[in-house]
Formats: structure tokens, sequence, C-alpha cells
């Protein structure tokens, strides 16, 4: 079995692209692996471009553990669920479940995977690296659909972001933009090489501030470009940091 250049584009997939806009949408092909990701546009529509996972290794079924084994025999003629690697006890999410084996009436796991079409991937079943800072964090989540979009706004606004600085002004005192964006990376080892070698550091509640005061001279706020890895970029319409802004000052 080969990898689809363009999985189906189904229902769940735009509904979850739509909490997302700007952003790399993971697909999951049956066999609860990541096929690869579709790019997300400005408005929550999943585009043409589709990039497949090099890594992914079409499989059956995931392997079946003794630790399964052994848990399955308390559970004759029931379930043994295979869950994300981010996600273990009790209390488990619906989405986290990779899918199911079978438990025959002896307690044992019968090989007959049942995926869940419903499963997200965490960034540890991506592979990802781990996150170098909350804001970090907060975007592999909000991509890989574990947090809400707007829960993801709320959390930059918490976080400390890297900007780029003109040193003929003022420190701290206004956003160098590019056309009508203002790029944020998530720490100092996150800036690329290429970029000019002054930077600032603000909290996205200082970011929202200095956006709200261009809305005049733009005829509307500028949006927010934030950077991370493994090559994610979150695009915030000024406009929403405006309303996560006023959401928590009340």
């Amino acid at each position: 079995m080969s990898t689809p250049r363009r999985p189906p584009i189904t229902a769940a997939l735009r509904a979850q692209a739509r909490t997302a806009p700007d952003s790399w949408l993971p697909v999951v092909a049956d066999d609860g692996q990541v096929a690869g990701r579709y790019l997300v546009d400005g408005r929550g529509e999943i585009t043409d471009e589709f990039v497949p996972n090099p890594h992914y290794r079409p499989r059956w079924s995931p392997s079946i553990t003794p630790e399964m084994r052994s848990y399955a025999l308390s559970r004759p003629g029931g379930w043994v669920e295979v869950l994300d690697p981010a996600h273990e006890g009790s209390n488990v999410p619906e989405w986290a479940v990779v899918g199911r084996y079978p438990v025959d009436a002896g307690g044992g796991v019968i090989p007959a995977f049942d995926p869940n079409p419903g499963y997200r991937p965490s960034p540890a079943a991506l592979g990802w690296p781990a996150p170098r800072s909350e804001a970090e964090a907060v975007l592999q989540l909000a991509h890989t659909g574990q947090i809400e979009y707007r829960e993801a706004v709320i959390a930059v606004l918490a976080a400390t972001l890297v900007l780029p600085a003109d040193p003929n002004r003022p420190p701290r005192t206004r956003l160098e933009l590019r056309g009508r964006v203002a790029h944020a990376f998530v720490t100092e080892d996150a800036v690329p090489p290429d970029w000019p070698p002054h930077w600032q550091k603000f909290s996205g509640v200082e970011v929202a501030i200095l956006i709200g005061r261009l809305a005049d001279q733009f005829g509307g706020p500028p949006d927010l470009l934030i950077h991370a890895e493994p090559d994610l970029q979150v695009r915030i319409p000024g406009t929403v940091m405006l309303e996560a802004l006023r959401l928590v000052s009340g």
C-alpha cells in the first residue's frame, strides 16, 4: 500500500482546519499513523498543498505489546485501547485514542485493529522536537488540535516573544513590520541567521497593545506571524489579538 499524494479531505478535516488558520494540518491514515499534512490558509480552508510524511510506513496495525496482553486478561469480551504516547492513565480524551483491539472471551487480544478516525496525533507522536519555550509548546499543541485555536491565542498573550528591532530607534517602543505583518519567534534560538541581527523581547500582551496602536496607520491592526519548530507558523489576525487582549483585561 502506497501513500497517496493527496488523501481525501473529509468534513472532519475541514472542521479541524477552521480552528487553525495559517497552519499545517496532520492527516492520519487508516492505520493510525500520520501520512502527511495539508496547508491551511488564513481563512481556515484546506489548500491543495500536501506534504507527505517521509517517515510514514503503512502498516495494518500497531504492535500488540506484553502490557496490552496483560491488560486484556482482565477485559474478556471487551477492548484494549491504543493511546497516543503523550496520553496515559484515566480520562483520556477520545481524540487521543489511536484505535483499539477486540479481546476474546478468554482475555486474548484479537489482531483486528480498529483505528479511531477522530485521532489527533500529539507532537510526541509526530516525532517533533521538544518545545524550547511555553510559546512553542502552545503552538505545537494548537497545530495538532490538542487545544483550541483561541486557547492558543490567549496563551500567546502570556508568552515572551522575540521580534526584530530597529537599532536607530529607542528599544521596545515600536514593532518592525514586513508589509502588514509583525514577525515573532518563540525563543532567541529560533531566530533565523539571515535576518537582521537586532532583536527585542516583548510579552504577547505588549505586542497586542502595539498592534492596536498601529490600527489607524494601516486601516486596521496588522497581523502577528509566529515562527516555531518544526517549521511551524501561526498567523494571528490583529483583530483576534485585540479581542483576546480585551478578554483577558476584563
